[in-house]
């Protein structure tokens, strides 16, 4: 948890929780007095820190989740969730900040979403395996009744023909699958 007060140049943090320096590594020193900005890293989303931005320009609630760093450099997802606290002449006094790492839930939920694509493409490939399949079958029957009937030596060049022609029309569609 955060409080920030916006009566001062940069809106700075003037008290964090313990919860909140355990989570992102850093002192009660290094953090009061400085906007939250120093949680930001190169893969922070601009469009996240523009909204968090303009929330707090309108004084308004907003709840988001971000990419933040933490002292370490390492990287984690906070759930950021901010309200601004009135007074009872309906001044604005502080902003409260509540923030949770939910880089387990955001990893979970990718690894499903890329379960199910490797399902999908299971299932798409095992449809193209199928059909690739049937037209192998056709090809083969029509290659054995070509052998037949070169083999029996009567006039077949119809026939043959014929069979030559499905094995080669299969062939190309079979090629149009891969």
């Amino acid at each position: 948890m955060t409080v920030t007060d916006p009566h001062l140049l940069d809106n700075p943090i003037v008290f964090a929780n313990r919860a909140f320096l355990e989570m992102t590594g850093y002192s009660s020193e290094e953090v009061i007095g400085h906007n939250c900005r120093f949680l930001q890293g190169p893969d922070t989303d601009p469009a996240n820190v523009n909204e968090v931005r303009d929330s707090i320009a309108n004084r308004r609630a907003f709840a988001t989740e971000v990419m933040n760093y933490r002292k370490d450099g390492s990287s984690f997802w906070n759930a950021l969730f901010v309200s601004p606290v009135f007074d009872d002449k309906g001044e604005l006094v502080y902003f409260f900040g509540s923030q949770l790492d939910v880089s387990r839930r955001r990893d979970a939920e990718d690894a499903l979403r890329q379960a199910q694509k490797m399902e999908a493409l299971g299932q798409l490939t095992g449809g193209i395996a199928h059909d690739f399949n049937n037209l192998l079958q056709v090809m083969s029957g029509h290659l054995e009744v070509i052998q037949m009937m070169a083999a029996d030596g009567g006039g077949n060049a119809k026939r043959i023909a014929f069979s030559a022609e499905q094995a080669a029309a299969a062939a190309a569609k079979a090629a149009t699958l891969t």
